[in-house]
């Protein structure tokens, strides 16, 4: 469909881009209705509330063999819409923001681009608020280029902000009941009857996604903008049955008419939160568990820490007593073999020589074959034969041929 135009749409958002170079491959109508959409390189799915996200296979689309090791030796050029262009009139928040990176999917590149929408002022930023965006480039010349981004708010959103709308009055009608007590409040009830509970009601009942609907995804990116939504539905339905609690305690004994309108309402509160807490505990089954945060990722660190530690303190002792053992082993090792060798040295000494100051017979001949030893006391046999038998000259004679030779000589 064609993007609409002020006159056709007065309650749409409208935002104007210049882009200051030539239109390349990536400025082409894009026409946003925040559904899973599939073509033939690309895949385009909403990522989160009023966020819709593209992957692009860039072989697919360019024939760019890239490694997914290594993106940035390309750049996001013939990908991105509005990378190098400027918002004309900066004076409000950006209706449109783009942003680029890469992804890696069975070993090929992929281009991740989203496209965040901020829902026009006085509608809430929940999941379903935009019905579609329209974001047209056109060509000024051949170095300039024009972006136009246009987004109609869903019928769901106008009933949203007129069930917020309802809700704050009731709440304003709250606080001036806190403040006096007097007044009966049955306008106070008739805007509840008539304005927010049939809101809520219609948000609620009137929803395209059902458990079964939601059972069926499998998609985090899709599920995460509904699950805000209906925790969004749960959280204001709680608030409301709040208020209504203050105001059955604010009017006891005021009007029995309204205090059985007050329970009607909350009857119908209780209703609504039941359905609700059904689509919750369907979400609640289809969300991930939970990262560990970085307190935990700490606490797990110190945990590790500490058993690392007390690893290397029983490792060290365990080194230690084991050296300990090692040394006393040894040491007695050295001192048995020390008192061997000493018993060995005794009983050696003990059979190689006689006592000190033992006796011996009668002609035994003491070390080195000397047979005229004396032993103290006691002269040893043959000494009186010594002495007798004359001593041998140094020559070989004896004295007695020694005499005869110098007599001879005389003569």
């Amino acid at each position: 469909p064609a993007a609409p135009t002020l006159e056709d749409c007065l309650d749409c958002a409208f935002e104007d881009w210049e882009c200051p170079f030539a239109a390349t491959s990536a400025h082409v109508l894009q026409y946003l209705n925040f559904t899973h959409q599939i073509g033939a390189c690309w895949d385009e799915f909403p990522s989160d509330a009023n966020v819709m996200a593209v992957d692009l296979d860039v072989e697919c689309a360019f024939g760019d063999d890239l490694d997914c090791s290594n993106p940035q030796t390309r750049d996001f050029g013939n990908i991105s819409m509005l990378d190098g262009c400027s918002r004309v009139g900066v004076g409000s928040p950006a209706l449109v923001n783009e942003t680029c990176s890469w992804r890696c999917r069975a070993s090929r590149q992929i281009a991740h681009c989203e496209w965040a929408f901020r829902p026009p002022p006085g509608l809430p930023d929940v999941a379903g608020a935009l019905e579609a965006c329209w974001v047209t480039p056109t060509a000024i010349g051949s170095d300039r280029v024009e972006v136009s981004v246009v987004c109609r708010p869903s019928e769901s959103a106008r009933t949203w902000a007129q069930m917020e709308e309802s809700i704050a009055k009731f709440n304003d009608m709250v606080d001036e009941l806190q403040s006096n007590a007097s007044k009966v409040p049955n306008v106070m009830i008739d805007h509840l009857f008539d304005s927010v509970l049939p809101a809520m009601r219609k948000q609620i009942l009137n929803a395209e996604e059902t458990p079964e609907s939601i059972r069926d995804m499998d998609e985090p990116e899709m599920l995460r903008p509904l699950d805000k939504k209906w925790n969004e539905f749960g959280r204001q339905l709680r608030n409301m049955q709040g208020q209504v609690k203050v105001l059955q305690e604010r009017i006891v004994g005021l009007d029995d008419q309204a205090i059985s309108k007050l329970q009607a309402n909350e009857e119908e509160i209780v209703e609504l939160l039941g359905k609700v807490q059904v689509m919750l505990d369907v979400f609640e089954s289809k969300r991930p568990p939970p990262s560990p945060t970085f307190r935990d990722g700490r606490r797990e660190n110190m945990e590790s820490d500490n058993t690392r530690k007390g690893r290397r303190f029983v490792l060290f002792g365990v080194v230690v007593l084991f050296v300990i053992l090692c040394g006393t082993c040894a040491a007695l090792a050295i001192i048995c073999m020390t008192l061997r060798q000493v018993r060995k040295n005794l009983a050696a000494n003990s059979s190689a020589a006689p006592p000190r100051h033992a006796p011996m017979h009668p002609g035994d001949a003491l070390e080195g074959g000397d047979s005229n030893a004396v032993v103290v006391g006691r002269a040893i046999e043959g000494s009186a034969r010594a002495a007798a038998s004359p001593r041998p000259l140094p020559s070989g004679r004896s004295p007695a041929a020694e005499s005869g030779t110098g007599k001879a000589r005389a003569a």
